[in-house]
């Protein structure tokens, strides 16, 4: 353990956040501790899937929730040693929970085909990657790589409310309206610094937090309406 822990240091410290001052381990204290949200929105949501009988559509759920877990732990790794290599460990997390839970959304709420959501992924990664380029970072702190998932629930929550899946439709838009939130905290966490030394990117985390539940949660009504729907 302490030699892990050793590695960890070696690599190239990061300095992105308003509220980190030095290289020390608990510099973010305020970004480190609001992971516990995102951790426990992946709690949330393997405690409900576990209520349920096992089939494909809770097999996601429950990947998508052990992601969520990575993600808090991912990210707290990361507001800690703050490194070349903990960043990492923060974007895979993130980077797989949206792809896992969009394709939920395509494979068993729309019924979209194999080949058309593998396109779609494809697309949708590449556009995400190419917005995190360095072209890019100048333009709300990065935030815009996140431009395509926010499309993208927009767009689902529009298909579901017109194929009357209210449930589901009313969890996605309330995920549009805290997404968009959350990426506008991150986006000017170093533009105030000078006002609020503490940032806004612990909004970021706290409001993920509950991103991650409304979408799990989505997930979750849809598969309860399917299996209601066999009973009967």
């Amino acid at each position: 353990m302490a030699s892990a822990v050793k590695v960890m240091f070696r690599f190239k410290k990061l300095d992105l956040y308003c509220e980190r001052l030095d290289s020390s381990f608990w510099a973010e204290p305020i970004n480190a501790f609001t992971n516990l949200f995102i951790f426990l929105a992946g709690v949330y949501g393997l405690s409900e899937s576990r209520k349920l009988p096992s089939k494909s559509e809770v097999r996601q759920i429950k990947i998508c929730s052990y992601l969520a877990m990575a993600t808090g732990i991912g990210s707290f790794l990361f507001h800690t040693f703050a490194n070349s290599l903990t960043m990492w460990l923060d974007i895979l997390p993130i980077t797989l929970f949206q792809i896992f839970s969009i394709n939920f959304f395509l494979q068993f709420v729309l019924l979209t085909p194999l080949v058309a959501r593998l396109i779609f992924l494809t697309l949708f990664v590449a556009l995400s990657l190419h917005l995190k380029s360095e072209a890019y970072v100048e333009y709300f702190n990065g935030s815009l790589m996140y431009a395509p998932s926010l499309v993208t629930l927009f767009v689902l929550g529009a298909i579901t409310w017109l194929k009357k899946m209210k449930g589901v439709s009313i969890c996605l838009y309330a995920s549009v309206l805290i997404f968009t939130v959350s990426i506008t905290a991150r986006s000017y966490d170093l533009e105030i610094c000078e006002h609020f030394p503490l940032g806004t990117h612990f909004i970021w985390h706290s409001l993920n937090g509950l991103l991650i539940i409304l979408l799990l949660k989505a997930m979750i009504i849809h598969t309860k309406a399917e299996l209601n729907f066999a009973k009967d």
